[in-house]
């Protein structure tokens, strides 16, 4: 069986790195199309869309009703609903595919019918210093991509944990058919609309690990990249992303086991935010509690949940018996 993939580029004021993107898209032989989502650019990417359309057999130009700016989740959701393939992978317009994208992703499938989807690394290409030094101010990372080989029953729980990295769009392809259980990209959310639409396909599809040693794609970081600065703005959408993932998993009737998964992340995600903050490890441990508190109030049926006490004996127990046991061996050295 001959594996078809459709790769979707959404593209918003792109057209200094876009005609690379599709070059190193469609030099890829498993890819039979490349879906270009014009998303209301402001600069001449249309008219670059248009050429590339027009140069290039595999391309198909989408654009928005009146050339609207819809955003990103919008544009890949056109891309998912126009594309062909029984196969679908993304890439930003900013950023692209190194040579053999798809081979261990293919073989994989090729051998593995019942697997929906392979995610893989994505490395980190630096424009200049200055872009450099802005994403390491944030970051500590150039590898995007899971830590380490996972099976596809613990993967959601270990994304929820918060402790073996993330996807990255770029290093995603998946079947198209799994849509039908996950949705489409969550448009309602400003941010995080890529991390949602993950852990729904690891809560309802087959995700295993493809290349996670050596990147498959290159994320590109300039100038023009939007690094969030506001952590209000980013634990909004955080939580709302969470909110939104534990109403989901009720409404399409979700084990328990995995809603719990849910809570953990929502969770992790609260004390995130509050161990961002410059505290005493005491002042953080009573933040925490105020923190499950208001998840409890929020969410009384978390009592019933494996993550409540796991919170509770791991931040309260399991941490003060460490910060006593280190707070000895200080005192016994000195």
């Amino acid at each position: 069986m001959r594996f078809r993939i459709s790769v979707i580029i959404p593209v918003y004021n792109a057209e200094k790195y876009l005609e690379q993107a599709v070059i190193s898209a469609i030099s890829q032989g498993e890819v039979s199309e490349v879906i270009l989502t014009e998303d209301g650019s402001t600069d001449n990417s249309l008219q670059l869309c248009q050429e590339l359309e027009m140069k290039f057999d595999k391309i198909k130009l989408l654009s928005h009703p009146n050339y609207e700016n819809k955003g990103a989740g919008a544009s890949r959701n056109l891309g998912i609903t126009n594309a062909e393939c029984e196969y679908i992978a993304f890439l930003d317009a900013d950023d692209y595919y190194l040579p053999n994208r798809f081979k261990k992703a293919s073989e994989i499938f090729n051998k593995n019918p019942e697997v929906d989807g392979v995610y893989e690394a994505v490395g980190t290409h630096f424009e200049d210093q200055n872009a450099k030094d802005k994403w390491f101010k944030y970051r500590n990372y150039h590898l995007t991509t899971i830590k380490k080989r996972i099976t596809p029953k613990k993967l959601l729980s270990l994304l929820s944990s918060c402790k073996y990295g993330s996807f990255h769009t770029n290093g995603i392809v998946f079947k198209k058919s799994l849509v039908n259980k996950t949705g489409l990209f969550n448009t309602k959310l400003k941010l995080s609309q890529d991390s949602e639409f993950f852990i729904k396909m690891a809560a309802t599809g087959v995700l295993v690990a493809g290349e996670l040693n050596e990147p498959v794609a290159m994320r590109r970081v300039h100038e023009g990249n939007r690094i969030l600065k506001d952590i209000q703005t980013e634990k909004k959408y955080h939580l709302m992303m969470t909110d939104m993932l534990i109403e989901w998993g009720k409404e399409n009737n979700l084990p328990k086991k995995k809603i719990n998964c849910f809570f953990t992340l929502y969770s992790n995600i609260r004390f995130r935010y509050v161990n961002l903050e410059q505290n005493s490890f005491f002042k953080k441990r009573i933040l925490e509690l105020i923190e499950i508190f208001r998840m409890l109030k929020k969410y009384p049926e978390m009592f019933f949940y494996q993550t409540f006490w796991h919170i509770l004996s791991y931040r309260y127990i399991e941490n003060g018996f460490l910060l006593f046991k280190n707070k000895f061996k200080r005192q016994k050295n000195e």
